[in-house]
């Protein structure tokens, strides 16, 4: 073998092993804050940008063809990217650091499959792998031997939710469906004296994906109905009856059946129809107040489309500008009592289509679906099993929020990637814009690791500090919150710690201000609470009311705003508001029963009690007066 000969060989074998570890970031997990382990995710992914675009910048000098077709699907992939980096609500480098390095990895990707087609088996191989180690990682935790990373849940996986954990497996399993129908892998033959030919079908990709696809089928049926994931089961179901629709003669069975017994044909039609709708509704009634609850979220979300429908609210804005919008349903009285009892401060949209519409407008929403409907045609063409993925991902897309979590968006790049280059559509350029792409991916890769290394230690000694936070030394952490605030002022949960620490330091104004930028980021009512108090300690009595009376607005099922207005009317002598407020409150019926409702029920009870008290002492002075 020549020296070119072996070091191509080096840096082809050397990008396929980066290009299968960006699979497995999804097992970087520590038994930490979700916040920390998906910062460690993201810190892998830019570790490994620059090594990857490295190689494969070597690998495309180095191939004699340098055959790339760039589609139209790749073009619209780009200006999504512009435009949902321009559309950022945070306007700090590292909110749109992630959608930059999945760029990059689509980018790698699309030239590494038009260099070779060989290296997509490969990579399938290597999903189907992630797949069997979560589905072993969750039996594992289902019987004890292993602990779950949810302390309410026996089985995550190497998620934090069982509901991501289910999702993820229902996106492998239709694509592992796909080569148990497809791929027809012979046995090895176990005698010595076939021991080469053994050797070389078991090598073979074809029969390591087929076995691999029965392994992880056998797994996944054991472990998806033990996650309760609605939307995974629906997921599977749907892409599993397309999959049979397309690769098995089932269809012309059914035309054929149809024409001989009609009547027998309508009477089963008529059996499955009750039966698909008997299960839904069941569905629906197993968790009754999820399904309540995501239904207000999608109705308010149609709302803020409304509201915003071009542009969209920015990208990462999704949960303040829900927060607002859920408080203006419930000013004008539209909400039941129903969707008052179901109602929260969600993240995310639990519809990726709907949060990508309300963040981005009708203008990121058509760039995004154009993308989506050509990758689906373009794995049509080729018959790929990728296509039977794609979809679970879109059906799971239609009711979580799997395209918010990194695997999934690194899933995604896999399939639109693997969707484009069939060596006949698009355009070739000259080899010299796939260098200068490459060139330029390879420069900002670099760069962007030393942020994203600033950014996990700031999150490190965030959670260090959340000691002394607990142990309300509010001075001190305040002022090591302040030089942690460049890094992290784009995390709701810190900038509610360091305006609450500020509160507490008497620095309202400063406080105010953390509060309100950490209020773009979240509904919680909780930020209007307490700038509620900062308005009250600086003797603002109108602007505590308003601030209280917009958190009671924002979620109407929560006690604490309530209290603290029945006790800023007590406290400022507003006797009549006092008196009906308190009654409010000893009369609220609150979402879950706790020890917090109780201890304030019982200080509204008393501050009550007194001001009666206080009355009838008053009422006796004047008529012993008299």
């Amino acid at each position: 073998m020549r020296v070119r000969d072996l070091a191509v060989f080096l840096v082809k074998t050397t990008t396929v092993l980066l290009s299968v570890a960006v699979f497995f970031i999804v097992f970087r997990v520590r038994k930490d804050t979700p916040l920390i382990a998906v910062a460690e995710k993201e810190q892998a992914l830019f570790w490994l940008m620059p090594c990857l675009t490295f190689f494969v910048l070597l690998w495309f000098c180095m191939a004699r063809e340098k055959r790339v077709r760039w589609t139209v699907a790749d073009l619209l992939a780009c200006v999504l990217l512009a435009y949902v980096v321009f559309r950022s609500g945070s306007r700090t480098e590292y909110a749109w650091a992630v959608p930059v390095a999945l760029g990059c990895l689509y980018l790698n990707l699309r030239i590494v499959f038009s260099l070779s087609r060989g290296v997509v088996p490969v990579l399938v191989l290597a999903l189907l792998s992630t797949g069997i180690a979560e589905a072993v990682t969750g039996l594992m935790q289902l019987y004890g031997m292993a602990s779950s990373n949810h302390s309410l849940f026996g089985m995550t996986g190497s998620f934090f939710n069982p509901g991501p954990y289910s999702n993820y497996l229902a996106v492998i399993v239709p694509v592992a469906f796909y080569y148990v129908l497809t791929l027809r892998a012979v046995p090895a033959v176990l005698s010595a004296s076939k021991g080469r030919a053994r050797f070389v079908r078991l090598s073979n990709p074809d029969t390591l994906i087929y076995y691999a696809s029965w392994l992880f089928l056998l797994l996944a049926l054991v472990v998806l109905p033990a996650t309760r994931g609605r939307i995974a089961w629906l997921a599977v179901l749907g892409s599993g009856l397309v999959a049979v629709c397309r690769e098995t003669p089932a269809p012309a069975y059914i035309r054929k059946f149809y024409r001989r017994r009609k009547f027998l044909f309508a009477t089963i039609g008529s059996a499955v129809l009750v039966l698909v709708v008997v299960s839904l509704v069941g569905l629906y009634r197993y968790k009754k107040d999820s399904a309540g609850g995501r239904w207000l979220i999608w109705n308010v979300s149609a709302q803020l489309i409304r509201e915003n429908p071009a542009f969209g609210v920015g990208t990462g804005c999704f949960a303040g500008a829900y927060g607002n919008a859920q408080e203006a349903s419930f000013v004008s009285g539209a909400m039941t009592e129903d969707q008052v009892r179901v109602a929260g401060a969600p993240d995310y949209a639990f519809n990726d289509f709907l949060q990508i519409t309300v963040e981005t407008g009708a203008a990121g929403a058509l760039l995004f679906l154009s993308v989506v409907v050509l990758s689906f045609r373009g794995l049509a063409r080729r018959r790929d099993g990728l296509l039977y993925g794609l979809t679970s991902l879109m059906i799971v897309s239609l009711a979580s929020y799997p395209l918010n979590l990194l695997p999934f968006c690194i899933l995604l790049v896999f399939f639109i990637a693997a969707a484009q280059d069939d060596g006949r559509s698009g355009r070739r350029f000259p080899a010299v814009v796939s260098v200068a792409l490459l060139s330029g991916a390879f420069a900002w890769s670099c760069c962007a690791v030393s942020g994203a290394e600033k950014r996990y230690r700031a999150l490190q000694d965030w959670k260090l500090l959340q000691g002394a936070y607990q142990l309300q030394d509010y001075r001190f952490v305040a002022g090591e919150y302040e030089e942690l605030y460049p890094e992290l002022c784009d995390e709701p949960r810190f900038l509610f710690e360091y305006g609450h620490a500020l509160n507490k330091s008497e620095r309202y104004f400063l406080s105010d201000w953390a509060l309100r930028r950490g209020a773009r980021f979240s509904g919680d009512p909780m930020f209007w609470n307490v700038m509620g108090n900062n308005s009250k300690a600086r003797g603002d009595v109108v602007a505590a009311e308003r601030y209280y009376q917009k958190a009671y607005r924002r979620l109407p099922n929560r006690l604490y705003p309530l209290y603290l207005l029945a006790k800023l009317y007590f406290e400022t002598g507003q006797d009549d508001k006092a008196r009906e407020m308190a009654d409010r409150v000893l009369s609220f019926d609150p979402k879950v029963p706790s020890t917090a409702v109780r201890e304030m029920k019982g200080e509204i009870r008393r501050l009550q009690n007194r001001e009666l008290s206080e009355t009838d002492s008053s009422v006796s002075s004047e008529m012993y007066g008299k």
